[in-house]
């Protein structure tokens, strides 16, 4: 096993997108409540032309997207505790934000449903959940864009050597 924080983001992979996709390629999520929303591992290395997709490690401001803490243990055991920020956002070409709020809350609660189902994603972690988000939408003449930054709380253990 290594990093919890390794761990836990190859698990929000595996639960997202189908086995063996290679995570050097354009994501797409299979999982229940997020089928075709893009998905993806840091921040994108453009703009995402996508409408609906999710940016697992990053904040709205981009600034620190997982802050954690270690706690030295017996025998070598360390407690390790962290938040890891990251991104939904829905886009549509028309200026009605009631519409893409709806449709992002309910990605949100599809995320939130995949912890609930397995808080320790497989052993990756002993329990992570969603602990906070907020929310912001912009209407343009593009048409309306709505973003909600969310945190999933982790706690792990982790091991001398590991």
């Amino acid at each position: 096993m290594g990093h919890p924080l390794d761990d836990v983001m190859t698990a929000f992979l595996e639960l997202l997108v189908p086995a063996g996709e290679d995570a050097n390629q354009v994501l797409t999520a299979t999982a229940t409540g997020l089928e075709g929303v893009r998905v993806f591992d840091g921040p994108p290395v453009n703009a995402p032309a996508e409408l609906e997709y999710l940016v697992l490690g990053l904040s709205m401001d981009q600034d620190a997207s997982v802050n954690g803490q270690d706690v030295q243990g017996w025998g070598g055991r360390r407690d390790v505790s962290y938040g890891i920020t990251s991104l939904l956002q829905v886009m549509s070409g028309d200026t009605t934000v009631a519409t893409v709020r709806r449709r992002l809350l309910q990605l949100l609660d599809a995320f939130g449903a995949l912890l609930r189902a397995d808080e320790s994603l497989g052993g990756a972690c002993t329990r992570a959940w969603l602990s906070e988000w907020r929310y912001q939408a912009v209407e343009s003449a593009k048409g309306a864009t709505a973003l909600i930054e969310f945190t999933v709380g982790v706690d792990a253990v982790r091991f001398e050597g590991e």
